[in-house]
């Protein structure tokens, strides 16, 4: 197997290495706590953003340079090379932005995906609880449609950012008739509402990366469904295969709604 870099590889590795030498980021703030941290690496994401390397690895049509995963590997490699911070916003990046671009709508994409690669709006991930950690499935987190909105309440555990994220990416159960794994619904949460409060978890270093979140009937618009199903034999991350609704033989198609029993929770929201 032979594991030298490409022309093409060697060139983007140089290429990034040599504005990682001239923009280097500002000196990390001696005062100010955890909020001037955030600021400090969310002014380097922006720097990133403007110079075209905040997210390397997406497609181009949303703001990225469309990179393989080599490049990818030498983007990181080369990012703790020049022992520069990360970017603020490394949940939305990694996770959020690109479960949008496979199932979010074209109008969900318009609003989050910009904002995410620019560092405007964090991002925070709701999955853990204190009795479903790797067994996500055992999440008590409930989520009940009114009108057209969604209300949530539970509690949710080591949430890294969460006291500096705009949204989360929440998972919670809307259908406790169906096995457990089946009743999972995807929602993208605004932090920015009394119904939802953090509360800081302080490690031994003095610092609270990760925080517990504490939701009592927060609400949620129906359009902020990124993927909901109450029936459909499917996980949240791959589309459902045809037939997946197998309890009405329904097949959920590109953009297109289920008519499924589980419609009641969603069930499908299109590629985009």
């Amino acid at each position: 197997m032979d594991l030298t870099f490409s022309e093409g590889e060697a060139a983007f590795r140089d290429e990034l290495r040599g504005w990682l030498e001239e923009n280097p980021p500002d000196p990390k703030p001696e005062s100010g706590g955890e909020a001037a941290l955030s600021e400090w690496r969310r002014a380097w994401q922006r720097r990133l953003y403007d110079a075209g390397w905040a997210a390397p690895s997406w497609p181009t049509e949303y703001g990225g340079r469309g990179c393989t995963p080599t490049e990818s590997a030498i983007y990181f490699e080369e990012i703790g090379r020049a022992r520069v911070p990360l970017a603020a916003n490394v949940l939305g990046l990694l996770l959020g932005g690109p479960t949008l671009m496979v199932w979010g709508t074209d109008e969900q994409k318009e609003r989050y995906l910009a904002p995410i690669l620019s560092g405007e709006e964090i991002w925070c991930q709701g999955f853990s609880e204190p009795e479903a950690g790797s067994d996500l499935a055992s999440l008590k987190t409930r989520a009940v449609k009114r009108g057209d909105e969604w209300v949530v309440t539970g509690q949710k555990v080591w949430t890294s950012g969460a006291q500096h994220a705009k949204w989360c990416m929440l998972v919670a159960r809307t259908d406790s008739e169906v096995p457990k794994h089946k009743g999972l619904s995807y929602f993208v949460m605004d932090m920015e509402q009394d119904a939802v409060q953090v509360r800081p978890l302080r490690q031994i270093t003095g610092e609270s990366e990760f925080n517990e979140l504490f939701i009592e009937e927060a609400q949620i618009p129906d359009a902020n469904v990124r993927y909901a199903c109450a029936s459909c034999s499917t996980t949240l991350w791959r589309p459902p295969p045809s037939g997946a609704c197998s309890r009405t033989r329904c097949t959920p198609t590109r953009s297109q709604t289920c008519t499924c029993a589980a419609s009641r929770s969603g069930c499908w929201r299109g590629r985009g």
